[in-house]
C-alpha cells in the first residue's frame, strides 16, 4: 500500500510538472528509481525522507523565478563547481541545491560534459594543483587541502593519475605534462 502510494504521489508530481515545466525528471527523477529506493528501504523514515526530497526538489525548482531549463541547470552547476571546488563537495550536494534528482543529474552531467561530476571536479582541482605546485612553493600537503583533498595520499594518488607523475615529480620537472 505505501508504495501504491508513493507511485501515485509521483504520477500526480509529473502529470503536475509536464504542464508546468519542460523536462519533470530535472526535479523528480525517473519513476524506476523511486522505485528502487522504496524497495531499498528497511524502515518507514526512510520511505517519508525520499518522498519529502521528492516533493522538496518540485517545490524548489518551481519557486525559481525563471523557470531553467535542463541545459541552464548544468551551465549553472559548472559555474558553481569553478567557483567552490575547493570546498567539500558532493553529488548529493549539488543535486540538493538546485533541486535535481541526483540520478538523473548524474546521467545529464556526464552527457553534457563527457566525464562524470567526480572526474569534473577532479579535473579542477587537479588543474589548479598543477599550478600551484609550479608557480608557489606550498607543501604539497598544504595545496591538496588548497583544492578540496582532505587526504594527501589520495590527492597524490588523483594527481597521479591526471598526469603520470607524482606532485613532487611534477613540480621538480617544471610541469611536464601542462
Amino acid at each position: 500500500m505505501v508504495e501504491w502510494f508513493c507511485v501515485d504521489l509521483y504520477l500526480f508530481l509529473n502529470k503536475y510538472w509536464i504542464n508546468h515545466a519542460t523536462d519533470s525528471q530535472w526535479a523528480i527523477g525517473e519513476l524506476t528509481d523511486l522505485q528502487r529506493e522504496l524497495q531499498q528501504a528497511t524502515a518507514w523514515h526512510e520511505i517519508v525522507e525520499q518522498m519529502k526530497r521528492l516533493v522538496t526538489n518540485m517545490i524548489g525548482l518551481l519557486s525559481k523565478s525563471n523557470n531553467i531549463e535542463g541545459k541552464e541547470i548544468m551551465e549553472a552547476v559548472r559555474l558553481y563547481l569553478e567557483r567552490h571546488y575547493a570546498e567539500p563537495i558532493q553529488l548529493a550536494m549539488i543535486a540538493e541545491r538546485f533541486f535535481i534528482h541526483p540520478n538523473y543529474f548524474s546521467k545529464r552531467f556526464k552527457e553534457k560534459y563527457g566525464e562524470s561530476f567526480v572526474d569534473f571536479l577532479n579535473g579542477l582541482r587537479m588543474k589548479e594543483a598543477a599550478r600551484l605546485l609550479v608557480e608557489t612553493d606550498l607543501k604539497i600537503r598544504d595545496i591538496s587541502e588548497r583544492v578540496g583533498f582532505d587526504d594527501a595520499a589520495y590527492f597524490g594518488s588523483v594527481f597521479r593519475k591526471r598526469f603520470g607523475a607524482t606532485p613532487g615529480q611534477y613540480r621538480d620537472k617544471g610541469a611536464p605534462h601542462a
